[in-house]
């Protein structure tokens, strides 16, 4: 599904109807599937939605139902001397920052896929940074050859 050429609304309507999708099945296969474009959805309405982008207004919750329905984000402790300097640092770090998402039994199906998905988006650009930082490696390379011979 390309989530990204549905209308704002319809991506609304797809978000309901694979939560109950998930609330129904127990096939761990069709779950897993469910939460990958759950995860999807929440991501692409998280991109789009105007009102979560601009943020609250004085005096508004931003919709997120009241004081008492906001969590505090669930950030496994970095360890200080930790540097991201290249794409396989950010490919490192989110591998053990999607392995104790998994792990936390305290997030809920909907926001370990949530945060998932965006972990997923972000390493598929970290991906992509380091095929080109590898391509451009290879280009400069036989740049030199060139200019050498």
């Amino acid at each position: 599904m390309g989530v990204k050429r549905l209308s704002f609304r319809r991506l609304l309507e797809e978000r309901d109807r694979y939560r109950q999708k998930l609330e129904q099945t127990t096939d761990p296969e069709e779950r897993r599937v469910a939460e990958t474009l759950l995860a999807e959805i929440e991501a692409e309405i998280q991109h789009r939605d105007p009102l979560r982008r601009r943020g609250p207004t004085s005096g508004s919750t931003g919709g997120c139902g009241g004081p008492e329905s906001v969590k505090p984000p669930v950030h496994p402790p970095i360890p200080i001397p930790f540097r991201l300097r290249t794409a396989r640092d950010v490919l490192t770090l989110l591998e053990e920052q999607i392995g104790a998402l998994r792990a936390d039994e305290t997030l809920s199906t909907v926001e370990r896929a949530r945060v998932l998905g965006y972990l997923a988006r972000i390493a598929l650009k970290a991906i992509e940074a380091g095929d080109l930082e590898a391509r451009i490696e290879a280009l400069e390379a036989v740049l030199k050859r060139r200019r050498s011979s």
